[in-house]
């Protein structure tokens, strides 16, 4: 089955929205709709905190399978997710990184997990 420009405008959508709801703001994003070998994917280059979001065209389904708005807004949630874990991942990779930058970074993402749990459940975390 394959994604169309309506999916399109939900998937950007729903992006923008849980960037938001999880405070994400230091990127520069972009949006793309092409052809991928997965449903989305997430690129991102730390230097200059830049952020490709893409949302695949053909999900390989077979032709019975619809669509879904709930199937293009869990795709965007997967690869904001990626987003969200950018710089811990980043700091993986760098063999200079010091345990107080780490703690920075790992920190600063447990907020706004916290941060969007509460707002989305109403402080109410079972």
């Amino acid at each position: 089955m394959k994604t169309n420009k309506k999916h399109f405008k939900v998937f950007k959508k729903e992006c923008k929205k849980l960037i938001g709801s999880l405070g994400l703001f230091d990127w520069e994003l972009c949006f793309t709709h092409n052809d991928l070998d997965c449903r989305g994917n997430c690129h991102t280059q730390i230097p200059g905190f830049m952020c490709k979001l893409n949302l695949g065209v053909d999900w390989g389904e077979g032709q019975e399978y619809k669509i879904t708005n709930k199937d293009i807004k869990r795709t965007a949630f997967h690869e904001v997710l990626h987003l969200l874990l950018t710089e811990i991942r980043g700091c993986a990779n760098d063999r200079y990184m010091n345990i107080q930058e780490y703690d920075e970074i790992e920190h600063r993402t447990i907020r706004r997990i916290e941060n969007f749990l509460m707002k989305n459940t109403k402080g109410k975390l079972k």
